[in-house]
């Protein structure tokens, strides 16, 4: 774009910092917060958030954090940081459908909760969090809330000011939009102090934001009509699974408690190295057992002596029928063999 570094004060940083500030005006009014800062990834932004919003919470006397079970790594990273600074860290019930529980908190917050950290959606799972109800808990109690909506994005409709979030994390990348760049969205005015945590870099890849601006204005136009293709594949691919008596269950019970196109089976027997087995027939949809992953069904309460009877998928739109029968057929085939 021929622009200079945002962060010199010669006439080129000027004019990218004026193309900054543009950038974080307009993506802040999409996701309906006040102020947007930049980051090269959800990861950096999520771990950025909750480390300033934790220090900014103890610094005004309130040191005590609750947390969902189910949250991403960076952010259990950015919680024990926190727990050796010196905060109080407590964690949210939930079910095995994934969900956490908002009247778990009335045993769990006290005065001296300054924050609560839930994601919006869990990746792995598709499970959708009640976070409106939590905002609600939380701004009764003047707790500050942040959310990873990473994962949410492009699948649900998504503000932070309609939701009552006061801090949130998005990434380009899950909307299609080039890597490099991710945001924290604030709800208002109310400052986080970012720079208490030098931990993390920011971003000033006005390219990849701006990139990441037009895939927000992308998702929000086609966004049901997307849904409704992804979610088409996915009632097509468990009518596939129940015609070949594969017997499995979802984790969260039904689909309607998911995002769109995604879920996460429990399988009712195991087959020896089934994610390997369907990569190897060229398989792209299934979760692998990575160790975010099996730190999830853990965390979750799920067993995870054989985690190969968990298996997830994610469609896009880009997706067809044509991915649906492959799925169904690979995992036959293992299962018949």
């Amino acid at each position: 774009m021929g622009l200079g570094d945002p962060r010199s004060t010669n006439a080129p940083g000027r004019q990218a910092q004026k193309v900054l500030d543009e950038l974080e005006s307009r993506i802040a009014g999409l996701l309906g917060g006040s102020r947007a800062v930049f980051f090269g990834d959800g990861d950096m932004a999520n771990g950025t958030a909750v480390l300033a919003a934790g220090r900014a919470a103890r610094e005004r006397g309130k040191d005590h954090v609750v947390s969902s079970p189910v949250e991403r790594s960076s952010i259990v990273c950015a919680l024990r940081v926190l727990r050796e600074e010196g905060s109080r860290i407590s964690m949210m019930q939930s079910g095995k459908d994934g969900k956490v529980r908002p009247d778990s908190l009335e045993g769990i917050m006290e005065d001296g909760t300054g924050l609560l950290v839930c994601s919006w959606v869990n990746g792995i799972s598709g499970v959708i969090q009640p976070v409106e109800d939590i905002a609600g808990k939380c701004r009764a109690g003047d707790v500050w809330l942040h959310c990873d909506a990473c994962f949410a994005l492009g699948r649900l409709p998504v503000a932070a000011g309609a939701a009552g979030i006061d801090s949130m994390a998005v990434s380009s990348v899950q909307i299609g939009g080039p890597p490099g760049s991710a945001t924290v969205i604030l709800r208002d005015d109310t400052p986080l102090p970012m720079a208490s945590v030098p931990e993390f870099s920011f971003c000033c890849n006005i390219p990849a934001i701006s990139g990441m601006a037009a895939a927000l204005e992308s998702t929000r136009i086609g966004m049901k009509a997307r849904n409704r293709i992804v979610n088409q594949l996915r009632s097509d691919l468990l009518e596939g699974l129940d015609s070949c008596c594969l017997r499995y269950s979802i984790i969260g019970e039904k689909p309607d408690d998911l995002i769109p196109g995604t879920a996460l089976l429990h399988l009712d027997r195991v087959a020896e190295k089934v994610h390997a087995r369907m990569e190897s027939d060229g398989i792209v949809l299934p979760s692998h057992n990575s160790s975010e992953r099996l730190s999830f069904l853990r965390r979750a309460g799920l067993d995870t002596t054989q985690p190969d009877m968990f298996l997830g998928f994610t469609f896009d739109a880009c997706n067809t029928g044509a991915d649906v029968q492959h799925f169904v057929r690979s995992l036959a085939d293992i299962y018949s063999g």
